[in-house]
């Protein structure tokens, strides 16, 4: 199941890269009891067609029999390779003026009963011999295996394609009113480069149209900076300055200069944190020497952690009798906690 899936999506990947060269055939052929079809066989003459085949159909136009089952359809190519396109299909259900494509990814096979207008695989259900057929024949499922691309495949597409139609049970006729024609996927054009600017994912044969003007410098500092490209290369040189700021600390560090001028500027360097006593709102660079005053030792009552300057407050016995938890303040939590307590014994 699963490879007939990928062997599905291959094919129609290789469709979607492709379009397509049609050649047609209109003149009618009349299916005879127990003989050959007239003509015998119907020729096809393929010129300036895509050299290599990829994917291939054949269609029936307007066909008609009032036994269907008794039909044989065999595709010869230029190079004489014979392939069944249908065999014993269908049943005694008539036929009257349906549509065949005969088409390797069609979603399934001719089946045994009736086939009305329609995509099918090519089918074949019980091998049969043609000895007025001098070819070699290929059978597809479920009497073989082949399929167009495994019998033509790589092929040349150009030349006599001829269709010999056979009806092999006696009591019954038919035609093929429209006629037939064949269809071959011819590969697009295009940049078939994965790592080009215009690669096309579609192309099925490269036409020279790669380019790579979107590889270069971005960097719009660089000396040879390219505005067109998107991806960066890794080519990008910088002009080396003389002189200059060659601190790292300064706001005007400069990274390319050999020599320091003397022109360092710390103007931007402070304390950018507003909650800092010595918040410095002209700095955009902080410098680490925020200042938070505070109660900085951890054995006081209200020992602050984020302080780094002590002011002094620090408190190392209860001076507030109204300071229940110890935090320097008298607040809800103290009134909270009274209030855990009241009406509780000391004794």
């Amino acid at each position: 199941m699963m490879r007939a899936l990928y062997t599905f999506l291959i094919i129609h990947a290789l469709a979607i890269s492709a379009v397509a060269q049609t050649y047609t055939n209109t003149a009618p052929i009349t299916i005879n009891d127990v003989a050959p079809a007239n003509p015998f066989p119907s020729t096809i003459n393929v010129t300036g067609a895509t050299n290599s085949i990829t994917t291939m159909t054949v269609t029936l136009n307007n066909v008609s029999h009032t036994w269907p089952n008794d039909v044989d359809v065999v595709l010869v190519s230029p190079a004489n390779e014979g392939f069944s396109l249908m065999s014993d299909v269908g049943s005694g259900t008539d036929w009257f003026g349906v549509t065949l494509t005969i088409d390797d990814a069609a979603a399934a096979p001719f089946n045994a009963t009736f086939n009305g207008t329609g995509s099918y695989r090519p089918t074949d259900f019980f091998m049969d011999a043609y000895p007025a057929i001098p070819f070699t024949i290929n059978y597809p499922a479920t009497a073989g295996t082949a399929t167009f691309a495994s019998v033509y495949g790589g092929d040349n597409a150009n030349g006599a394609w001829r269709l010999y139609i056979l009806d092999d049970v006696g009591g019954d006729i038919g035609s093929v009113a429209g006629g037939w024609s064949i269809t071959f996927a011819v590969p697009v054009p295009g940049c078939t480069a994965p790592a080009a600017c215009n690669y096309n994912p579609l192309a099925g044969v490269d036409d020279g149209s790669c380019e790579y003007t979107c590889y270069g410098c971005t960097y719009s500092a660089a000396s040879n900076f390219s505005p067109l490209a998107y991806i960066d290369d890794g080519s990008c040189t910088f002009n080396v300055v003389a002189d200059g700021c060659i601190d790292p600390n300064a706001c005007n560090f400069c990274n390319l200069c050999q020599a320091d001028d003397g022109s360092c500027d710390y103007s931007c360097l402070g304390c950018t944190y507003a909650d800092a006593s010595n918040f410095d709102p002209t700095a955009t660079l902080d410098d680490g020497t925020c200042e938070y005053d505070g109660c900085t030792d951890s054995t006081a009552f209200n020992y602050n952690p984020m302080a780094n300057v002590d002011d002094g407050s620090c408190i190392f016995d209860n001076q507030c009798a109204g300071d229940i938890n110890n935090d320097g303040l008298i607040g809800v939590a103290d009134i909270l906690s009274i209030i855990a307590y009241f009406g509780t014994s000391c004794n």
